[in-house]
């Protein structure tokens, strides 16, 4: 997820148990409670284990991302 903000707001992301399946959750909470307005595109996956680089290269799009 990329936030991008007018201001700073460093009480959003300030203690975040990162790495988990609950941050968008959270991160969403903690919009709603400083009433922030946020649009979401279309969800695509981080690339953080070796399964995720076995999907790009099931979906045939490793050779876009990777080193030549």
């Amino acid at each position: 997820m990329l936030i991008g903000l007018r201001q700073p707001l460093p009480a959003l992301f300030a203690g975040m148990d990162w790495g988990t399946g609950e941050v968008m959750t959270e991160t969403r909470r903690r919009m709603r409670y400083h009433r922030l307005a946020w649009q979401e595109p279309v969800t695509l996956w981080d690339v953080d284990v070796p399964e995720d680089l076995s999907r790009l290269r099931g979906l045939g799009l490793l050779d876009q991302f990777a080193p030549r």
